[in-house]
């Protein structure tokens, strides 16, 4: 991600280049150099920092750093996390909370009764509240 020196508003394309130009530019020394850019990591993402803006090593002294478009992110999933949590809390105080159905239960041997009476497997769904196929899998099944 490209940006920008913030000494001297010179566009930059990463922070190990934002390094170099503060040394060469600005007379900063390297620590120095290094703790401004890495100060700067959220906008200006280093090469090694990968597509998916993962913690990174620093490339001078292997200090691990955190980038903070990571962190923008992990923000940004909890906050949905907390909107569904309340759309949720807000279904269930008006009574609207969206639940997935029931499963409805039968009596497979008063299935098995009925069916040997001779009523069809959809007669016996029908009057046991079950599905048809799910008559037929547990009939099957026993």
């Amino acid at each position: 991600m490209k940006g920008e020196c913030p000494r001297c508003s010179q566009p930059i394309r990463d922070a190990d280049a934002l390094e170099k130009h503060l040394v060469s530019a600005h007379g900063f020394d390297e620590s120095r150099a290094h703790t401004t850019a890495a100060r700067y990591t959220g906008v200006l993402v280093p090469a090694s920092a990968g597509e998916d803006h993962a913690d990174h090593r620093c490339p001078s002294c292997g200090t691990e750093i955190a980038c903070d478009w990571k962190t923008v992110a992990d923000i940004r999933r909890q906050s949905k996390s907390l909107a569904l949590i309340a759309t949720f809390l807000e279904q269930k105080m008006d009574g609207t909370f969206a639940r997935k159905p029931r499963v409805k239960t039968f009596d497979l041997d008063e299935a098995r009764r009925l069916v040997g009476e001779g009523m069809s497997v959809s007669a016996v769904a029908r009057a046991l509240g079950a599905s048809r196929m799910t008559l037929t899998r547990d009939l099957k099944k026993a």
